[in-house]
């Protein structure tokens, strides 16, 4: 099998969960495919020297995050499959982030005669969700989330039904995704297949002898919720003995962070990190914090969230409908509502004064991590390209 694969983003450090994600998958289905992988910007450290599968850049302009890049990259990637004569290989998977995306790529599956599949990262920003955001005391959710809103939301469902009538296969994650796309898009496209994570985990976490030990990774940005776990420790302050770890992958501007913690009083309690080796920093906590303010962001079945799972780390969320997918079948009480810092605070508490409710969340993960590891989500990748290639030859 001959698969010329794409991105439309893409991070060479590979801290990033999407660009992780793509390489680990084609890493992992490179020794039964021959396996093009075409990304904007620079090329992860040790390619093309130590690659499985071939690694091109299409673009040498990829500023991460930019939406002026994106939309710049979609031209170029469409010029660029052009130019390799996509009729040499037997399918094309495109990766985007949103919806709008496969919209604007679809002349690509139009003008080639091989099937061509996408897979689409993020949810949409469903109507109640917006709704949500404008509240008050959350400008800066709602500024963060503004571009959602114009390009990645439900007031675009007629352009997606539009672009998706060329594509072979649309492959989402998780539920919410496939009912989402399944108001526009006829539901025999959409395959919802679970993704996986390459790290095990280590499950002999370290004994606890001293404070509690709480834990966040991940970027910091309002929608992941940094700001309510500040606020749900400095209600902790003389109730429970505890550390906050906060693993940042992109350090950025932190300004507003440290003017929080010094409000809350939090000094003395924090410790800030860059980039971490995510197992080492999983089996030293006891409990990890990931408040998501809305779905829109959230990548896949979130990497950070399959890796507690894998190394059996319990954690502490909101109500959003994909961690709803996740956590509702282990424990109800692992996720609270959204913005509700003294619901955090509160469970925080319950969850250390419980301890063997906290074990058996911790046993719970370690039953279901072979489900989310990369392996079962290679050979869910498999069965979908040859059942793309059986389809397209009938």
């Amino acid at each position: 099998m001959k698969i010329l694969a794409a991105t439309t983003t893409f991070k060479p450090d590979l801290h990033e969960a999407i660009s992780k994600n793509i390489v680990h998958l084609y890493e992992a289905v490179s020794p039964k495919a021959d396996v093009t992988l075409l990304i904007p910007g620079a090329l992860p450290p040790g390619y093309p020297s130590d690659a499985p599968f071939r690694i091109e850049s299409y673009s040498s302009y990829n500023p991460y995050g930019s939406g002026k890049a994106l939309l710049l990259n979609i031209r170029r990637l469409m010029m660029k499959i052009e130019e390799m004569n996509p009729g040499d290989y037997d399918l094309i998977h495109l990766h985007v982030g949103f919806c709008l995306e496969y919209v604007l790529l679809r002349r690509v599956a139009r003008t080639v005669s091989v099937p061509v599949m996408v897979t689409v990262w993020q949810p949409y920003v469903s109507a109640g969700e917006v709704a949500s955001f404008f509240r008050p005391g959350r400008w800066r959710l709602v500024r963060d989330m503004l571009p959602h809103i114009l390009l990645n939301s439900f007031l675009l469902r007629t352009l997606y039904a539009r672009g998706a009538d060329v594509y072979r296969r649309i492959l989402v994650s998780s539920r919410v995704q496939r009912e989402q796309l399944a108001r526009s898009v006829s539901g025999d496209r959409i395959e919802q297949m679970i993704n996986g994570v390459k790290e095990a985990g280590k499950t002999d976490h370290d004994q606890n002898t001293g404070a509690n030990r709480l834990l966040y990774i991940g970027h910091y940005t309002p929608a992941k919720g940094v700001d309510m776990i500040l606020k749900a420790l400095a209600l902790l302050k003389g109730r429970l003995s505890f550390t906050m770890t906060f693993a940042f992958s992109d350090r950025g501007n932190l300004k507003h962070f440290w003017r929080l913690v010094q409000k809350y009083g939090l000094q003395e309690y924090i410790t800030v990190k860059g980039a971490v080796s995510v197992e080492e920093e999983m089996s030293r906590h006891d409990l990890f914090l990931i408040p998501y303010h809305a779905s829109v962001g959230v990548s896949y079945y979130p990497n950070v969230v399959l890796e507690c799972i894998s190394a059996g780390l319990p954690l502490l969320s909101t109500r959003i409908p994909v961690m709803r997918e996740l956590l509702d079948p282990v424990d109800t009480r692992l996720l609270v509502p959204m913005n509700d810092a003294p619901a955090l605070a509160g469970r925080i508490g319950e969850f250390f004064n419980e301890p063997e409710r906290l074990k058996a969340v911790r046993q719970s993960f370690l039953e279901q991590r072979d489900r989310y590891h990369l392996d079962a989500w290679v050979e869910r990748y498999q069965g979908v390209c040859r059942q793309v290639l059986d389809d397209a030859r009938r």
